[in-house]
């Protein structure tokens, strides 16, 4: 699954990144509400899918009918871009990635299956280079498989030698991580073609066996990233970009549907922020409620907590974590004690408003993903603040 931060090693923007001299430029910052334009096919991309299999060609064509942009024009070059994360601060950093200038001359970056604005773009590389490079790592990932089934095992797998190999191993995985940042196959397809290489565009997707598997593939890896890019706009309250990026995740949920694949968790976590968005969309205002019980529990909506609960989620025991206890309009609900439980229990029983929190969990290889609703916030308050109510009453 493609995640939104990709690859490459972050920096913080205020002090271990790089100093922009030479040829760096730095662009103006745009506003947080910003939309990247779209870039539809023209005659130009025509000529260049023709110039693809006819396989490979037609997959590009619905790819484009979604709205997967063209990346006419685009190079390959070294950008600074804001990368966001789930209840963390945005990270400056430095990636190479394929740009392209917008009307208003500022580039966005195409970075982990989204376009991005470039803060600042340094200097280009020959994408057909990298991406010979990235096909020459397929060709000896193949070369391995097939020496691996006739049963010849490489001796490096000794004992004597293990801690070298998982450190060669490492340094493979590095390697070919920062082969795919610098050659995306699925947006590298066009701009090859372009540069007249159509046979190495061709290689990077030679593994489909048909228009419609490859479609359904390339889809289904956009929609990874595209989700991804939603509950995290979502989560920090972005919700202009989040349907911005929702309407092609709506799209590609119903071409799998219809095609019987199903949906892995992050992406069924995914259909219920939709939803939401669409309520949000749509809701009047509650802030104006008189008391006090029902205006903090309008504002739990916006709870935004990122919820690490590794092994408990597992074995089925969804604990709070702390954070979610200690954030403000929780606290505050708690703070109230008994003369909030009316309210509580209505919301618990009856809201199906979803909060902006993420609970994550996983164990043995098995992760699990969820958004934390409304009603769950009710009930964690209640549950709290009957326990501090007997508390007081202890104490006295």
């Amino acid at each position: 699954m493609l995640l939104l931060v990709g690859c490459g090693a972050s920096r913080r923007a205020s002090s271990t990144l790089p100093t922009i001299t030479g040829e760096w430029q730095r662009y103006p910052a745009r506003d947080a509400d910003a939309l990247p334009p779209d870039s539809p096919p023209t005659e130009v991309t025509e000529r260049a899918l023709a110039q693809l299999p006819p396989t490979l060609a037609e997959a590009y064509r619905r790819m484009h009918a979604l709205g997967y942009p063209s990346f006419e024009g685009a190079e390959l070059r070294q950008v600074e871009v804001d990368v966001h994360f789930y209840a963390a601060p945005s990270e400056a950093m430095h990636r190479w990635a394929l740009v392209t200038p917008a009307a208003d001359g500022a580039p966005w970056a195409w970075v982990g299956g989204t376009w991005r604005p470039v803060l600042a773009s340094g200097p280009s590389e020959d994408l057909v280079r990298a991406c010979e490079s990235l096909a020459a790592l397929r060709r000896d990932d193949l070369a391995r498989s097939r020496r691996a089934r006739r049963g010849r095992r490489w001796t490096e797998r000794e004992d004597a030698v293990g801690a070298h190999v998982r450190a060669l191993v490492r340094v493979e995985e590095h390697r070919r991580a920062r082969a795919f940042e610098r050659c995306p196959p699925l947006a590298a397809g066009l701009p090859l073609t372009a540069r007249g290489r159509s046979d190495l565009a061709g290689e990077l997707h030679s593994s489909a066996s048909g228009v419609d598997s490859l479609f359904l593939r390339m889809a289904l890896e956009w929609v990874d990233a595209l989700a991804t890019r939603v509950q995290i706009d979502f989560h920090q309250g972005r919700d202009i970009s989040a349907r911005h990026h929702a309407r092609w995740v709506r799209r590609i949920f119903d071409i799998a549907d219809t095609q019987g694949v199903p949906l892995s968790e992050m992406l069924v976590t995914t259909t219920s922020v939709l939803l939401d968005l669409d309520r949000r969309a749509t809701a009047t205002s509650r802030a104006a409620e008189s008391d006090e019980v029902e205006t903090l529990i309008a504002r739990l909506e916006d709870v935004a907590v990122d919820q690490r609960d590794y092994g408990t989620l597992f074995w089925g025991e969804e604990e709070p974590s702390d954070a979610l206890v200690a954030d403000a309009t929780v606290r505050a609900l708690i703070d109230l004690g008994a003369s909030a439980s009316p309210g509580l229990l209505a919301c618990a029983r009856s809201d199906h408003r979803l909060s902006r929190s993420f609970r994550f969990g996983g164990f043995v290889g098995r992760s699990m993903q969820r958004v934390v609703p409304v009603a769950d916030l009710c009930r964690l308050a209640y549950e709290h603040g009957d326990v501090s109510a007997a508390d007081s009453e202890a104490a006295e």
